[in-house]
């Protein structure tokens, strides 16, 4: 197909109307909804990049935008002729397109809904069209009053079940245990704001995952607080347990057991970044504690069991990939790209064509080049291909799925290993390998786009981070192949898994 100024604009505007698309979905399909700090921010973060974007336009300066909008001619199977006239001003109006579709987003943000219908039009207010009248018949009336908050629970919980995974299910039922122990199962129409912000209160004080610390079993949360046990729960948390607590009411809200909801508007202080722990350095693994995990005399004690409790450490310690991102690997994610062995972290379906695998995020999908000692040491690529003559499908196939997770039973492996070689702490478990390849990287490089883009983070700016072109892999490979923690892992090689 040769190339039209025609052709270009119907491929932007195709490009600017999937965008807008698929914004609407993720707004109309998420169960959590912004909060208001993170609105405004979202809108700052809009508006400071629209002011980008003049800027580029100003300046005739493309280099962000021009990978993207070859992309999209190649999309569409367009000839670039990139001296041409059309090429050109293609270029420039996609830099106006993305402009447009920001101040769309922004206009969303703000409540604006209705703005933005097509590409070549002002706003089109949708009160201009004609509502489709619908006629249900009439319900029975509720009392607001005598539903228990439990029996709502459980109808909140079977009307999401097939919505929620079962591991989101099982952190609601946790956070609605405290409320009830905090507030009691009152009618649910009985519930006022000063319960929320006394729940909030009480819960901001709780230790993080007290339920499962042994010295506080069987006491109630108030007891818990008498304790004065030195860490709390992190802003983050305290928000989650106020979220989930006003979604079941905007649930009971829709079915008509509620009027109101008693926890809108109530807020959670940010505590101060030390008691947060925003530094990772103090969940991070110390060069001692990684000799004593390592130690052949205790890591290669449990041999003769599963191969995923030699590999999963060793790869995590080399990558930064969490958990779950490594036991779910699929065999074929383990491969050449440009020449370098990688791990190709994706949400891809099996070979089933069944969506197995849980990201965190978008920004979780990614290639992280593998470090020589894991190929030309420990021969990984070998062990994978033994998997491979075997008909296997998964890197770890001994890992099964429990509450929708493949590393329920290596994340609780790994709790008793560090238990045994003397070094778990209620700051330090398996995320502390993770923690310990990020400051690694941190410390040699600096805050440094790259290492968000191995480790799987969202960047921050919002031009790259929307618009810019992903890092090859032989980038990534540089800086993985320069990680040396300073311990000696040779032993390591002498494994049964390290195949020759």
């Amino acid at each position: 197909m040769c190339m039209s100024k025609e052709e270009i604009n119907r491929a932007l505007e195709q490009w600017y109307h999937d965008m807008l698309e698929s914004d609407k979905i993720t707004r109309i399909t998420s169960s959590v909804p912004l909060s208001e700090e993170q609105r405004k921010r979202e809108v700052a973060e809009n508006d400071s990049l629209i002011s980008d974007l003049k800027k580029c336009l100003g300046k005739n300066d493309f280099f962000l935008t021009e990978p993207h909008y070859d992309a999209i001619l190649l999309d569409n199977g367009i000839n670039v002729d990139k001296q041409s006239i059309e090429y050109l001003e293609g270029r420039q109006r996609f830099l106006v397109v993305i402009k447009k579709f920001i101040e769309t987003i922004r206009q969303r943000d703000a409540g604006e809904y209705e703005y933005w219908t097509t590409m070549n039009n002002n706003a089109v207010p949708t009160s201009n069209l004609n509502p489709v009248s619908v006629t249900t018949q009439s319900e029975p009336e509720r009392s607001c009053s005598t539903e228990l908050v439990s029996a709502i629970f459980n109808k909140y919980v079977e009307h999401n079940k097939d919505g929620l995974e079962p591991r989101t299910i099982t952190d609601y039922k946790g956070i609605f245990s405290v409320f009830l122990e905090i507030i009691g199962d009152k009618p649910i129409g009985k519930i006022v704001k000063g319960d929320i912000r006394n729940f909030r209160d009480i819960v901001s004080k709780l230790p993080p995952k007290f339920k499962t610390i042994k010295v506080f079993k069987g006491l109630s949360p108030e007891e818990v607080l008498a304790q004065k046990y030195p860490k709390q729960l992190t802003s983050k948390s305290v928000k989650k347990y106020v979220l989930v607590i006003s979604q079941l009411f905007k649930f009971a809200i829709s079915e008509g057991y509620a009027e109101s909801n008693p926890a809108d508007g109530v807020t959670v202080q940010e505590k101060s970044k030390k008691s947060e722990r925003d530094d990772l350095q103090r969940d991070a693994f110390t060069r001692e504690d990684l000799q004593a995990i390592f130690n052949p005399k205790f890591y290669l004690a449990d041999e003769p069991s599963k191969p995923y409790r030699f590999w999963v450490p060793i790869i995590s310690l080399f990558t930064g990939a969490r958990l779950e991102e490594i036991c779910q690997l699929y065999i074929d994610d383990v491969r050449q790209v440009d020449g370098l062995w990688v791990i190709d972290i994706n949400n891809n379906k099996d070979p089933k064509g069944n969506k197995d695998k849980k990201l965190k995020n978008q920004s979780s999908i990614r290639q992280v080049p593998l470090h020589n000692f894991l190929i030309y040491k420990l021969n990984f690529n070998l062990y994978v291909d033994s998997l491979r003559d075997r008909h296997e499908t998964r890197v770890f196939p001994d890992l099964e799925k429990y509450q929708g997770r493949y590393s329920h039973a290596a994340s609780k492996f790994f709790g008793k290993y560090l238990d045994d070689v003397k070094v778990k702490s209620d700051t330090k478990k398996f995320h502390s390998f993770r923690h310990t390849f990020i400051n690694y990287l941190k410390m040699k490089h600096g805050e440094d786009i790259v290492i968000k883009q191995v480790v799987g983070h969202a960047i921050d700016d919002m031009t790259f981070g929307r618009y810019g072109k992903r890092y090859p892999v032989s980038k990534l490979d540089e800086m993985i192949q320069g990680i040396d923690y300073g311990i000696d892992l040779t032993p390591l090689t002498k494994s049964k898994y390290v195949l020759k």
